[in-house]
């Protein structure tokens, strides 16, 4: 399927009030397994601690892409740790906000530390996308467009962590409000990649 999205860093602006105006929150680390960023493995927690693996296919750049996805069971999961461990990675807070002909999210970059970024995704091609300071009603100022800056991609932002990445994101999400079933099951997924822990 096409994927058309804009993306915006946000560069400005009291975010709370948004903040705590998402419909729903995922907690996501997405590993890249290929240099030309095609394949890519992500995990996702939500605010009920429902874990989810997801293996993704996307070619193309800028504002529209191919991407092709499915759900991964969890033991064709586990049996990539290995591989992920040593993967570059991202891991951020998705916080979503569902529009008629679009959805749009607000993400915080905790690896590597990047703050928030928004994207914008059409759900129905062919209408007109809305802006980010059109959905959350704040001054145009606040955002700079990174739709076709290759640099602010995902893969080119994801890192190998040179850190212990599960006490790192330990202490990031201290300063999160999040339901405990969900920050302790995605700490436990990590644990279980980094640490090799038995237990999720």
């Amino acid at each position: 399927m096409l994927e058309l999205e804009r993306k915006y860093l946000v560069i400005a602006g009291e975010l709370t009030d948004i903040l705590n105006r998402a419909k729903e929150t995922l907690l996501i680390s997405q590993w890249y397994l290929s240099d030309e960023m095609e394949v890519r493995i992500r995990t996702q927690v939500d605010n009920a601690g429902k874990i989810q693996w997801i293996s993704t296919y996307k070619r193309g750049k800028g504002l529209i892409r191919i991407e092709k996805e499915h759900e991964l069971a969890l033991d064709k999961a586990t049996d990539m740790f290995s591989k992920l461990r040593n993967s570059p990675l991202v891991t951020k807070l998705r916080r979503l906000y569902p529009g008629v002909n679009y959805e749009g999210v607000i993400d915080n970059y905790y690896f590597p530390e990047l703050g928030f970024v928004t994207e914008i995704e059409l759900k129905i091609l062919g209408t007109q996308m809305p802006r980010p300071w059109e959905i959350w009603n704040l001054p145009q100022k606040y955002f700079r467009e990174v739709s076709e800056d290759e640099k602010y991609t995902a893969w080119k932002l994801s890192k190998k962590p040179k850190i212990d990445l599960v006490t790192y994101m330990k202490e990031k999400l201290k300063a999160e409000t999040l339901p405990e079933i969900q920050r302790d099951t995605f700490i436990g997924i990590l644990s279980k990649i980094y640490h090799q822990s038995k237990t999720l």
